[in-house]
């Protein structure tokens, strides 16, 4: 925790010097925190799901030499992960080849975790019905034939049974008892996924309406998200009669152990359970279901609430979009997207708002540049800048190229320049970038601003001496109180300028040395 003092503003960096800031602090945390005489564990699941910025951030803990004393444990599904999956290319291959290249030690232990055999089966069974377990054998075994092992079809099979009769608690005798025979010929689905949608079919329509829609919303719904959409659906209920009321839908899932309730937040207790209520939806009606959702969220929510669930808003709006064709509508979700995208780059999370601001251009028309030129151009330009930071060249050339076509004059062209200069010299081509960034200077000089001669190809002693001479008469006149206490430059066109001076210094400073005192000078 660092404390600012009020009259120091704090630093504000973006792109990916924010990234790797983020991924520095979270370096120098576990450096601290983990001890090899208090080690540290860290569990993360379902790896199969993570992405690459989320690899990137493990790959940068699990090499990092100076942390110490900390065991990483992942779990993914490796049915799902190939040698082309991120989880793959990203975390795994890359451990391996850092160890080769630095001779680092990192030990990576792989643990394959298969179905239940009918020892471990019989276990559960039962643990679950608190019996021995020479007892419950022969209901282990038709369970174990029934679900092939699987431990959440096996836990969903004891309950189906008891659901239809099959296992009950005898009062009697203080104890389960169960037809096997009746279990034996019972018919099962072949997937856990059908299996617990014959399931939620046993449940109350309304019941099984929260499910679908707590589905749709993802793996948890807030209490906050539930006030909104049940304040759309009874204009006349107050938030918390809105939210209990979708609540006590939820409540009733959550006795059946479909979901978890803690706090504020409904979760689902597996992510099939989650699969199988959104498979309640029919397939052809689940873009109109998401839409609607989209729609009753964006319009029900207060601008403040809006702020704090655009991400969902946004995702359920994309996911339904094919059926928007309203022009003005289709604007009012590019703007939305956008707005994600902001918020998410903010967080340092790249490829969510590249995808925001994929999904947003999606949604322009060629009317729309002529209709909102500054919503096109700050979609465009933002996804090649987001692009950039990505590594995706191609595709932040492909935006850049759009935006230099339809801008009109120099002030449009600024903000592509700059990305295009970033992203020249990030890879490797500094001596390219340099001449861009001059070319602009150069450019900016013949228009509005007074930045002196044009940067020479030359830049020799004679050609900066002018400049420097101008510059060292300038401070000469002040005090070095006064030039810390100088106003900042509130011309925009100016703090243009000295963005790609700031650019150009860095490259110079590497490559083109003569350049620093003309750089310097001029800024």
């Amino acid at each position: 925790i660092i404390d600012v003092e009020d009259d120091e503003p704090p630093l504000r960096i973006a792109g990916g010097a924010a990234l790797h800031r983020l991924m520095y602090f979270f370096r120098v945390l576990l450096r601290v925190t983990c001890r090899r005489d208090r080690p540290m564990v860290m569990f993360l699941d379902d790896l199969q799901w993570a992405d690459e910025m989320s690899l990137r951030m493990l790959l940068c803990l699990v090499t990092d030499m100076e942390i110490h004393g900390l065991l990483v444990v992942g779990s993914y599904r490796d049915n799902e992960v190939g040698d082309g999956h991120p989880l793959s290319l990203h975390l795994l291959d890359e451990i391996r080849d850092d160890s080769r290249r630095s001779g680092s030690v990192v030990s990576v232990t792989s643990i394959r975790l298969g179905n239940l055999d009918m020892k471990h089966a019989n276990a559960l069974v039962s643990g679950a019905l608190r019996t021995v377990p020479g007892t419950a054998r022969r209901l282990a075994e038709a369970a174990l034939r029934k679900t092939g092992g699987n431990p959440l079809f096996l836990f969903q099979f004891l309950v189906s049974l008891r659901d239809e009769g099959l296992l009950r608690f005898s009062l009697a005798s203080g104890r389960w008892e169960w037809d096997i025979i009746g279990i034996l010929e019972k018919d099962i689905s072949n997937d856990v996924a059908e299996l617990m949608t014959a399931k939620l079919l046993g449940l109350a329509p309304e019941v099984r309406e929260a499910l679908s829609m707590a589905a749709a919303l993802g793996a948890q719904s807030q209490r906050a998200l539930l006030e909104i959409i049940g304040r759309a659906e009874d204009g006349m209920l107050t938030a918390a009669a809105a939210a209990a009321a979708i609540s006590g839908r939820l409540d009733v899932a959550a006795a059946e152990g479909l979901v978890i309730k803690a706090d504020s937040v409904y979760r689902f207790s597996h992510d099939q359970i989650q699969r199988a209520s959104y498979m309640l939806i029919p397939e052809s009606d689940r873009a109109a279901f998401h839409l609607g959702l989209g729609r009753t969220l964006w319009k029900a929510s207060l601008p403040e609430e809006l702020d704090d669930h655009i991400f969902v808003v946004v995702d359920q709006l994309h996911r339904g979009s094919g059926l928007i064709v309203d022009r003005e509508e289709k604007r009012d979700v590019a703007a939305l997207s956008l707005k994600a995208s902001k918020r998410a780059s903010c967080m340092s999370s790249f490829l969510p708002a590249s995808v925001y601001l994929k999904s947003g251009i999606s949604m322009l028309a060629e009317e729309d540049w002529e209709r909102d030129r500054d919503l096109c151009f700050d979609l465009f330009n933002s996804c090649a800048e987001t692009e950039y930071i990505l590594g995706d060249f191609d595709g932040m050339s492909e935006h850049l190229e759009e935006v230099f076509r339809r801008a009109e004059d120099y002030r449009e062209k600024l903000r592509p320049w700059f990305t295009l200069v970033q992203a020249t010299g990030a890879q490797g081509n500094a001596l390219d970038a340099i001449k861009t960034a001059t070319n602009v200077l150069a450019t900016l000089s013949n228009s509005i601003l007074d930045l002196g001669e044009p940067f020479p190809e030359d830049a020799g002693k004679g050609a900066w001496k002018q400049d420097f001479a101008i510059t060292q008469r300038l401070v000469s006149t002040k005090t070095e109180h006064e030039l810390f206490n100088l106003k900042k430059a509130n011309d925009g066109v100016m703090q243009e300028a000295m963005k790609f001076l700031n650019l150009l210094i860095q490259y110079a400073y590497t490559e083109k040395q003569e350049y620093l005192p003309l750089v310097a000078s001029k800024m």
